[in-house]
């Protein structure tokens, strides 16, 4: 059975480290003080090119609480020939004192690893297609036995 190449969005990026979060039990202080979450639509692409970074920012929002803002920096789309910083999700808090800042900045490294660590464990479906094609994982756009994903 022949299998398509699929790419995840950023968008999918952002929710799947999220799920991986909560699954891992890490999400639990900022699940108490989280107003919410989301990962964003805007400008959401097909990531194809894993030369990138995941970083968090943490700072008091523009008019209340605090806010966490998680981001991918490098080379996230395979044609793409110059480094972009692109947001993909983020958490808010109304609470503004020390604890929550901690709470916060830990999330922030938390999301970061297991990211990362997501991203490494699926490392082909964020490969781009020439690579893919030079291990001779994608054939005519088609994934071969060889491709672990």
């Amino acid at each position: 059975m022949s299998k398509k190449l699929k790419r995840e969005t950023t968008m999918e990026l952002m929710k799947a480290i999220q799920e991986i979060t909560v699954s891992a039990g890490d999400y639990a202080k900022g699940n108490e003080i989280m107003d919410y979450f989301f990962a964003s639509d805007y400008n959401a692409v097909p990531v194809s090119n894993y030369e990138f970074d995941l970083c968090t920012d943490v700072r008091f929002g523009s008019n209340e609480g605090i806010y966490l803002g998680i981001y991918i920096d490098g080379l996230f789309e395979e044609n793409q020939n110059e480094s972009r910083l692109l947001r993909i999700g983020g958490y808010k808090t109304l609470n503004t004192d020390l604890e929550a800042m901690k709470i916060m900045g830990e999330l922030g490294g938390v999301i970061v690893y297991h990211g990362r660590n997501y991203i490494n464990s699926h490392l082909d479906r964020f490969s781009p297609a020439k690579e893919l094609v030079y291990e001779g994982k994608l054939v005519d756009g088609v994934l071969t036995e060889k491709y672990r994903d």
